[in-house]
């Protein structure tokens, strides 16, 4: 994949694996691990830290206890809602303003996938307000991620 995306004209790359605990038990330590075998492979496309982490009420905890890596270790958390529900509302908001209050930028990842989002599109804009981000999975634009919706 490096190669390739080198071939492409990609110099840098942020790797982003699952963490979702009892699933992905992916941590810290073992994704920077990972990281530095790939660098020190000397693809030509440098490899940055990074994680897709599913939402949870102890983010801040766990990134100030340094077990959750940011987006090449700046200010970004890239997020994962489950697919066919959301926590409470409120709780979400107060989730992402946490985040805000630690001056870490929540941003969720493809929020295509996610069926109450997919329902009402205000809910976003409730997130957006509270100061998220979004990231839309370029293959869902393309109409190349599957069956059309």
């Amino acid at each position: 994949m490096l190669q390739i995306a080198r071939e492409d004209g990609i110099s840098g790359i942020v790797a982003t694996p699952h963490i979702l605990d009892g699933v992905y038990n992916n941590t810290r330590e073992k994704i920077e691990e990972a990281i530095i075998e790939l660098n020190a492979a000397h693809s030509g496309v440098q490899v940055y830290i990074g994680a897709e982490v599913r939402i949870n009420r102890n983010l801040a905890v766990r990134i100030s206890n340094n077990e959750l890596p940011l987006l090449n270790d700046k200010k970004f958390l890239l997020l994962e809602l489950p697919t066919y529900v959301l926590p409470p509302i409120l709780e979400l908001e107060n989730i992402i303003k946490t985040l805000i209050n630690y001056r870490i930028k929540p941003i969720f990842a493809h929020p295509e996938r996610n069926m109450p989002i997919l329902n009402d599109l205000s809910l976003m804009e409730r997130f957006i307000v509270c100061g998220a981000f979004f990231q839309v999975t370029a293959m869902s634009i393309t109409n190349h991620s599957g069956k059309r919706r």
